[in-house]
C-alpha cells in the first residue's frame, strides 16, 4: 500500500501538470487535491500515528494539503502561504525530536553550523532575487517564509547527523527548491516551465518525507 500511494501521489502530480498545461480549471481542482490527499494517506500508512515524529510530520502534511488547495485560486495565495509556513514549522518540530536527547545538539553542532551557513547564503540569494518583485505585506510574508523554511532545512540536516533518516533532509531540501518555482510563478514570471520542475520536486519531497516516518520507526 505504501508503494502504491507513493506512485499515486506522483501520478496525481503529473495529472495536475497536464491539467494546467491544457488550462482545464476543473481538472486542476480535481487532480491537485487528489495528489495531495495521496501523500497524506501515505504518511498515515507509513505509521504517522505511532510516534511523536510521525504526529508532527502528519500535521505538516495536513497543512501542506490545505496550502495546496488554497494556492489554486490566486486570491487565497497569502493564506495558502501561511498554511505552508505552519507546515514547515511542523516539519522542523519533527526534526527537533531527534535533537532532544542529551548530547544530541552538541553532536550535531558542526553539521548544524555548516547547514546554517549554506542556508544563510541560499536564503540571502533568494531574497535578493525576489525582493524587487515584492510589495506591501507580501515582503514581510515572503521574508518570514524564507526564514522558516531555511530553519526547517537546517534542523533536518542536523537531525540526520544524530540518526534521523536521510530521507528527512533530502525531502526538506527538495521542498525548499520547489518553493522557488512557486515564488517564480507568483512573483516573477507565470509559465508552465515553473510547474514542470517545481511540482515533481514538491510531490517527490512529500513522498520522501512520508517515507521517512517508516524509516525512522525501523531505526
Amino acid at each position: 500500500m505504501i508503494l502504491l500511494l507513493a506512485v499515486v501521489t506522483m501520478v496525481g502530480c503529473f495529472a495536475y501538470l497536464a491539467a494546467d498545461y491544457f488550462e482545464s480549471r476543473l481538472a486542476g481542482w480535481l487532480t491537485k487535491p487528489f495528489a495531495s490527499a495521496a501523500f497524506v494517506a501515505l504518511a498515515a500508512f507509513a505509521g504517522a500515528a505511532d510516534s511523536t515524529y510521525g504526529h508532527l510530520l502528519f500535521a505538516g502534511f495536513l497543512l501542506s494539503f490545505v496550502g495546496d488547495v488554497l494556492l489554486i485560486p490566486r486570491a487565497t495565495f497569502l493564506i495558502g502561504l501561511g498554511s505552508f509556513l505552519l507546515g514547515h514549522v511542523a516539519f522542523a518540530a519533527g526534526a527537533l525530536t531527534f535533537l532532544q536527547p542529551a548530547g544530541s545538539v552538541a553532536k550535531a553542532a558542526p553539521t548544524l553550523a555548516v547547514g546554517g551557513l549554506l542556508m544563510a547564503v541560499a536564503g540571502t540569494l533568494a531574497w535578493r532575487w525576489l525582493s524587487p518583485h515584492l510589495h506591501g505585506v507580501m515582503r514581510s510574508a515572503v521574508l518570514a517564509y524564507l526564514l522558516t523554511i531555511a530553519t526547517m532545512v537546517v534542523l533536518t540536516i542536523g537531525a540526520a547527523a544524530v540518526g534521523a533518516p536521510l530521507l528527512l533532509p533530502i525531502g526538506a531540501i527538495l521542498f525548499a527548491i520547489s518553493d522557488l518555482a512557486v515564488a517564480r510563478e507568483r512573483f516573477v514570471e507565470q509559465t508552465i516551465r515553473n510547474k514542470v520542475w517545481g511540482l515533481p520536486f514538491y510531490y517527490g519531497a512529500q513522498v520522501l518525507l512520508a517515507l521517512s516516518i517508516e524509516a525512522a520507526a525501523r531505526g
